[in-house]
């Protein structure tokens, strides 16, 4: 049932680390946002052992979804002991921003960093026969804070969808109904256990939205204060990480 994996699930604080989940299969790496914690962790974690191409989702642009996109990136180009070709797949309306944050972390253009803007569907070849998608994905804009964009991704993978939310602070009607209705195989939602969070989808509300038959389908990401134990009571499925909790 589960597509992603985790490098680690927490918000902006460093005891969990910040979220960042991934899908790693025959030489290829999506990773999705690399927040400021996460480019430690992947090399502790040895995510990029075996990987020949890395496809970079951004959600947005505060620190803990891409405050370590530079250094990884600085290290794929000088100290990686293999080539890895990198792909950073960004929506549209935020790829000024990323380039502009890429440049004051010392990645200039000069270093050959391909930023692809993401508009309407995006396909990603399978590696061992490149005339059959590996994995397509979609993005469309979320509510999460007034001064910046923020999105979510909706995933193709082997004829089953899967819905990201990124961090938002609510979910559309038509998500809802998607949950509920079991289109999506996985959806991964950023909840927070502060019911009065503006930024953040409070577990209370998305308990109120759902029914428990359907939980087992929506894993919960991004933890603040809630821990796996409170998701799990309420019939939620908990983040799959690399190693260990």
């Amino acid at each position: 049932m589960n597509l992603l994996k985790f490098i680690s699930y927490g918000n902006y604080s460093h005891e969990l680390g910040n979220n960042s989940a991934y899908l790693k299969e025959n030489n290829n790496l999506l990773l999705i946002d690399c927040g400021s914690t996460i480019f430690n962790s992947i090399l502790e974690q040895g995510i990029l052992d075996d990987i020949n191409k890395i496809h970079i989702l951004i959600t947005h642009t505060h620190d803990d979804h891409i405050g370590s996109l530079s250094s990884l990136l600085l290290y794929l180009k000088y100290n990686h002991p293999t080539k890895i070709d990198y792909t950073i797949i960004v929506p549209e309306p935020i790829q000024k921003s990323v380039r502009k944050h890429l440049k004051r972390g010392g990645v200039t253009d000069d270093l050959f960093i391909i930023v692809k803007p993401l508009v309407g569907t995006y396909y990603i070849q399978d590696p061992n026969d490149e005339s059959k998608t590996w994995i397509s994905f979609k993005c469309k804009e979320t509510r999460h804070v007034p001064e910046l964009k923020c999105f979510s991704y909706c995933f193709k993978y082997k004829g089953h969808d899967y819905f990201y939310s990124g961090d938002t602070a609510e979910l559309s009607v038509e998500d809802i109904e998607r949950i509920q209705n079991l289109y999506y195989k996985m959806s991964y939602i950023d909840v927070t256990g502060n019911p009065n969070n503006p930024c953040h989808l409070p577990f209370n509300t998305l308990c109120n939205l759902l029914m428990p038959e359907v939980r087992q389908h929506v894993t919960c990401m991004h933890l603040d204060t809630l821990t796996k134990a409170d998701i799990a009571l309420a019939g939620f499925s908990t983040p799959i990480v690399t190693f260990g909790g």
